[in-house]
């Protein structure tokens, strides 16, 4: 790809939905104690790595890790509302084992097509991830882009990547990240 600059990727800070084990999607839950606690982490870890741009989800939970990456890095956080977390439907506020039982879907559906309740298509979520990272063409410095779990799985792999395991508040540099093989699909 062409001239583009070092990634790094963090999911944002716990929220109670994440504890309850509930689809947050585009619900505008805010941090809880520790996920605050894990944004400052994250922000210091992120202080000596010179990023020149920070993007973010709208969310608040997003937003608010990202600011605190700014406050340690300097940089000016930019919120794209194409970060946004994937849509979800009539499955928002569901509880994932609740989902599970009563959809007969695998544990991974959240970042899988056909899903029920009117859910944003996952082809399009992905194509909306990599039109943000096709406009860092030609940005200098290390960019910092925070967002939620499925839009940033939906970016590595509409990168051709094998998605990691996006914790929150872990900064994941692309650059680490293999190729996907056919058998990693």
């Amino acid at each position: 790809m062409r001239d583009l600059p070092p990634v790094l990727l963090l999911r944002h800070g716990q929220t109670d939905w994440n504890l309850q084990g509930r689809l947050q999607g585009r619900t505008d839950v805010a941090l809880n104690a520790e996920g605050i606690a894990g944004a400052q982490r994250a922000a210091h870890d992120l202080a000596g790595r010179n990023i020149t741009r920070i993007l973010s989800s709208p969310l608040s939970r997003a937003l608010e890790t990202a600011r605190f990456a700014a406050e340690a890095t300097g940089a000016p956080v930019t919120a794209d509302p194409r970060l946004t977390e994937r849509d979800f439907g009539t499955l928002e506020g569901m509880l994932h084992s609740d989902i599970l039982a009563a959809e007969n879907l695998p544990p991974n559906f959240a970042l899988r097509d056909g899903l029920p309740g009117g859910a944003e298509p996952w082809s399009k979520v992905k194509a909306r991830m990599l039109a943000v990272f096709h406009d860092l063409a030609g940005t200098s410095g290390p960019v910092l882009i925070v967002s939620h779990l499925a839009a940033l799985t939906a970016l590595t792999e509409a990168l051709g990547l094998t998605p990691p395991v996006f914790e929150n508040t872990k900064v994941i540099a692309l650059s680490e990240l293999r190729r996907q093989t056919p058998d990693s699909e």
